[in-house]
């Protein structure tokens, strides 16, 4: 009898399970196909704000880029390099900074922010470099690299040395020491240059 009653037990517990793991697997369905969002409305929602920031902000991007292309850049250019003269070797980097930020663009001195930037991000030029800053900074510049290397040959003779005499052929023969005194006076007259 105790085994009918467990068998009972079983049947009538088994649908309860079914329905449960199913709701549970449609709940977790439903959680899954709204990603982070809890339902239709919430994903509707944030899908509206974002389409409308994107549209304000490629707005404002074509604004900018039309303030760009009416303004005298010569002429900017000029007055910056005149003001701040550090200015013309940091060229490359004003430029990055302007592209990588156009908001730059809708100011008025757009050059002067862009070189005020990138002079806070590079390194005070009171510190001395470390040596790898040394090496890097001498090895971008041609200008100091040909000149170290200009040095360098005026210091080293690309010529071997040779004995001195100018290569003349001995017509006599060299004359030999006959005693010790004779070899230390010629030794001594050979080291002080005859």
């Amino acid at each position: 009898m105790d085994k009918e009653l467990t068998k009972i037990e079983q049947t009538e517990s088994a649908p309860i399970e079914t329905d449960i793991k199913s709701s549970v697997e449609i709940d977790k369905e439903t959680a899954d196909s709204y990603g982070k969002f809890k339902s239709k409305e919430a994903l509707l929602n944030a899908y509206n704000s974002l389409e409308a920031e994107f549209t304000k902000r490629s707005q404002e991007l074509k604004e900018i880029k039309k303030l760009g292309k009416e303004r005298n850049w010569e002429d900017e250019i000029g007055k910056l390099l005149s003001d701040y003269p550090i200015a013309k070797d940091m060229s490359g980097e004003i430029e990055a900074e302007i592209k990588n930020r156009p908001e730059l663009l809708a100011k008025e001195n757009t050059l002067e922010l862009a070189l005020l930037s990138c002079l806070s991000k590079t390194p005070n030029r009171s510190e001395p470099l470390s040596d790898t800053e040394l090496i890097k900074a001498v090895t971008d510049n041609e200008a100091v690299k040909n000149k170290i290397i200009e040095s360098y040959f005026e210091k080293v003779s690309l010529t071997p040395r040779t004995i001195s005499g100018g290569g003349k052929i001995v017509m006599t023969a060299p004359k030999r020491a006959t005693t010790i005194a004779e070899a230390g006076a010629m030794a001594e007259q050979y080291l002080k240059g005859k």
